[in-house]
């Protein structure tokens, strides 16, 4: 395995599910399930809206961490990385928004004039592959 590998994992698991943790003003941590779509050199993409919790704590701290798969028979990946909201007004907004929903194409029900997504870029990634007795691990920094 490689980061290569990871990020094929991100593009081909079916369920774009993750967990986003940020970090509030008060330093205490924050999670939420999500929808994300990745991109080949492992940057991830989620919708939100502006007036959200998380979009509020990126504005203060860039720093993210997800997981994703969560299943005993699967692999699944530890991701930390820099985030960055990109708001309507962003000359990519469009670029972001055809991307985040082409691959999530029932997600659109949480379009609204509010809608910003989140760029995150990996510095750290780490794959368990629970299919292999014992689990292989592959851990990159990036």
């Amino acid at each position: 395995m490689g980061k290569q590998d990871i990020f094929d994992f991100l593009i081909q698991k079916k369920e774009k599910l993750c967990v986003l943790a940020t970090v509030g003003g008060d330093n205490a941590p924050e999670c939420a399930v999500v929808g994300y779509a990745a991109k080949e050199d492992g940057t991830i993409c989620i919708n939100t809206n502006t007036h959200t919790r998380k979009a509020s704590n990126l504005r203060k701290n860039q720093h993210v961490a997800l997981a994703i798969g969560w299943n005993f028979n699967d692999r699944n990946v530890q991701y930390e990385g820099k985030a960055e909201i990109v708001e309507r007004e962003d000359p990519d907004f469009s670029e972001w928004e055809e991307f985040f929903f082409g691959v999530n194409p029932s997600a659109e029900i949480f379009k609204s004039p509010d809608t910003v997504f989140i760029k995150i870029t990996p510095t750290w990634v780490r794959m368990t592959d629970l299919t292999k007795t014992p689990p292989a691990v592959d851990e990159v920094s990036l």
